[in-house]
């Protein structure tokens, strides 16, 4: 993936559009309106900043890797 300034990164954000298997695509009515896990994805989901973790990924041209994981989906795992 291209950076901003048109070069091979290893830091990428997570994409904001929603899988096709999400949850709420699959089988809308199954999980209730309250349960942890809608809240999660609303309310603490949005707030992971993955900007504060661009640092810590080697951005020098001739050291270019694979992308990484989604930082959001890292993170909560390491919370949950």
């Amino acid at each position: 993936m291209l950076n901003p300034f048109g070069e091979q990164s290893m830091f990428r954000k997570t994409s904001p559009q929603l899988s096709l298997f999400d949850i709420d695509n699959m089988f809308p009515n199954i999980l209730p309106p309250k349960d942890w896990c809608r809240i999660y994805r609303k309310e603490i989901y949005p707030l992971i900043d993955e900007d504060k973790f661009r640092d810590l990924y080697n951005e020098e041209k001739d050291k270019v890797g694979r992308p990484n994981k989604s930082v959001k989906t890292t993170i909560s795992i390491l919370i949950l």
